[in-house]
């Protein structure tokens, strides 16, 4: 009431524009900040210009909401409830969803921790009633997968794909059991073959099909050099030559004709150590 005019309010100021950074130094060891109002940070290309991803863990453009490996993948929950379809068409369309995403960036799927878990997922699908998905799953892993992931693949995850493909060579549909003996072959070829070797033996020495067995034979047989030159020799004293042992006094013809080339290749890898390897095996037999 006194009639004094108000003071005038100052507009507050404008706030700061915000900066978010989306940070890849916890799994990739890199940085990238990324303007969410546009601006382009310092240093970085001109926005017009994306990113050429010098390797698999680059940063992909057009990604700045989001982190680029959550983009990526996001879309895995889904497919492995489509794998789990009782279609078999979707179990199919399923499976080249996953090839498709191996084939683009293997790289970066075992950056974010999720190879093992999609090899995982495409070998269960060996086991599939339909013979047309468990058909594509080998064929994938023969021409595509393995070749793709062979150097990020975990031991464990080797040693359950290695069973998985032994039980379709042991199939009665004689296409499935050609196929899986070319995808061991690939197998054979592409991966390490120090985490071959164990599930390897295992298979040789107890699977119930004679069949298998010698086709493991023969695969173990060609690896034996590779795995001598190795960082880990130990493994055929520790494991294959008490295999070769064993299977010298084996009944079956086939398969003792499959130990014999395996013995050969060792003989021909470690000269000397291996034949003291088998005596000292032959002679701790029980009489």
């Amino acid at each position: 009431g006194s009639g004094a005019s108000s003071p005038t309010r100052r507009a507050p100021a404008p706030a700061p524009k915000s900066k978010r950074k989306i940070g890849m130094a916890d799994e990739l060891g890199e940085t990238a900040d990324i303007m969410v109002n546009g601006v382009t940070p310092k240093g970085a290309p001109p926005a017009n210009r994306p990113n050429r991803p010098s390797n698999a863990n680059a940063l992909r453009p057009n990604m700045a909401k989001s982190s680029p490996f959550s983009d990526m993948y996001s879309e895995l929950p889904t497919i492995y409830r489509r794998l789990s379809n009782h279609d078999w068409r979707q179990r199919k369309a399923g499976l080249t969803q996953l090839k498709e995403m191996v084939l683009e960036d293997a790289a970066s799927l075992a950056a974010c921790g999720k190879v093992n878990q999609v090899v995982d997922h495409i070998a269960d699908r060996l086991s599939d009633g339909n013979s047309k998905v468990s058909m594509q799953a080998l064929q994938m892993l023969e021409g595509e997968v393995v070749p793709s992931v062979a150097e990020y693949v975990d031991p464990g995850t080797v040693n359950s794909l290695t069973q998985a493909v032994a039980q379709c060579m042991g199939s009665s549909n004689k296409a499935t059991a050609i196929q899986a003996n070319e995808t061991l072959r690939s197998m054979t070829e592409f991966l390490d073959p120090t985490t071959l070797t164990q599930p390897f033996v295992t298979l040789a020495e107890h699977h119930a099909n004679s069949r298998v067995r010698v086709a493991v034979l023969e695969h173990l047989s060609k690896s034996i050099l590779e795995v001598y030159s190795s960082s880990k020799p130990n493994l055929l004293t520790k494991y294959v030559v008490p295999l070769a042992a064993k299977l010298s006094t084996e009944p079956k013809q086939d398969i003792q004709g499959a130990n014999r080339v395996l013995i050969r290749a060792l003989k021909g890898a470690m000269g000397d150590e291996f034949n003291e390897g088998m005596r000292a095996h032959v002679l701790s037999r029980p009489l």
